[in-house]
């Protein structure tokens, strides 16, 4: 995962997003990526002819999407009857390194995927978390995260193959069989997503999220001197957290804020100066806002007051700025004392699901907190829960940028 940096400023710096200083170093790309069509011959006799495919990137996710010739039943892609719709990723010598297969399996489509090894066979087939959905009669939509579709960021090399198997006509395995394209390979470049903002939606101000196997880890009053090794620490665990910042000290760490964005973190406003911003203070608000978006090009859409001291007023006035009021549902007091990492590890670990976990990177000592931080992840997930930011918990709508990916 290396540097996007030329065409991300370009394209930044002219739709005056970001100040030159940002556009230079690593600014999200603003476009959408394109879809790439691949077009079948159409001299296939079985039911699952292809006529059209496409990949297109949407976020995270990538999207697979199959136009067939003729319309089709559920029989027509049993699974295990050599019937199949399948999605191969390709090495640069052309050579399959993995496939994806729809089949109908019960009582709806389901995807399948495996590695193809250097003998050219699959090396063991397991079930795919790619959600296919049956637009209409002669079209089905598959979407799937892009590491797992596209196996990797940067460029795809694919191609689509269907299989047919009954009847006078398609007697045998091989006998039905369309390709596309119809020799070689089909180019996509996906691109690192990056959020870069997203909708409020719910109620205005919040303590928990909905009641399922996730909690939010937060991190208020940074940026700090300990923030870089907070991120060292998720990075090595692979979580995402939300920090909420104070605006006055973002200016001076707009690398550290980049840094946050390009590891899958989410950025909150934590008011210009931490102040009660209890009866309302849009200007302690917007001030903030403008400094996260001024240093990284993203727009917060969560915001926490100091203390938790917030009302129906200012919960209005965040929501009218685009953000929700964000409190807590376990408080780990990591800014008493500060208490042992024993005590904040406890603390942290009485969250239940939706759960929303108040610590401090920043603002005093935090070396704790810290320290706390292996525990509280491994802790957290052996009880089963996944990790997740705040707009992930709240199922905010998320907009994305992206990077474009070097090799």
């Amino acid at each position: 995962m290396t540097g996007r940096r030329t065409i991300a400023a370009a394209l930044a710096l002219a739709a005056g997003l970001l100040p030159p200083a940002v556009a230079a170093a690593e600014a999200p790309l603003r476009d959408h990526p394109a879809p790439q069509v691949a077009i079948a011959d159409g001299d296939d006799r079985g039911p699952v002819d292809l006529r059209r495919t496409s990949l297109v990137q949407d976020g995270d996710q990538l999207v697979w999407r199959v136009l067939t010739a003729h319309p089709w039943t559920a029989a027509d892609l049993r699974a295990g009857a050599g019937r199949r719709i399948c999605l191969s990723t390709h090495r640069r010598d052309g050579d399959e390194a993995s496939r994806l297969c729809i089949g109908w399996s019960g009582h709806r489509l389901r995807a399948r995927a495996t590695a193809i090894g250097a003998s050219g066979r699959p090396s063991g087939w397991t079930a795919s978390s790619a959600r296919v959905r049956r637009v209409d009669g002669r079209t089905i939509e598959v979407r799937g995260p892009v590491a797992e579709l596209g196996r990797r960021l940067g460029t795809v090399r694919w191609s689509v193959t269907s299989q047919w198997v009954g009847g006078d006509a398609c007697p045998a395995v091989g006998h039905c069989r369309d390709r596309a394209p119809d020799r070689g390979t089909a180019s996509y470049e996906t691109r690192r997503p990056l959020v870069v903002g997203c909708t409020p939606s719910g109620p205005d101000s919040v303590r928990q999220g909905p009641a399922v196997k996730q909690v939010a880890l937060t991190f208020d009053d940074g940026p700090w001197q300990l923030t870089s090794q907070f991120l060292d620490r998720l990075r090595h665990y692979d979580v995402p957290a939300t920090f909420f910042m104070i605006g006055r000290q973002v200016a001076a760490e707009a690398p550290l804020l980049r840094r946050m964005v390009r590891e899958g973190h989410a950025l909150g406003n934590h008011t210009w100066s931490h102040a009660d911003v209890a009866g309302g203070n849009a200007g302690q608000l917007t001030s903030t806002s403008d400094a996260i978006r001024h240093a990284t090009g993203v727009s917060p859409c969560v915001f926490r007051p100091p203390g938790g001291a917030t009302s129906a007023t200012l919960a209005a006035q965040a929501r009218s700025l685009g953000m929700v009021d964000v409190l807590w549902s376990i408080d780990t007091d990591d800014w008493r004392g500060p208490p042992s990492t024993a005590t904040i590890v406890a603390r942290a670990l009485a969250a239940g699901p939706g759960g929303i976990v108040l610590m401090h990177d920043g603002g005093g000592p935090r070396g704790n907190t810290l320290a706390a931080l292996p525990q509280i992840i491994s802790g957290l997930r052996a009880r089963g829960y996944r990790l997740v930011t705040v707009p992930q918990l709240l199922g905010l709508s998320q907009r994305f940028g992206y990077q474009r990916v070097r090799g």
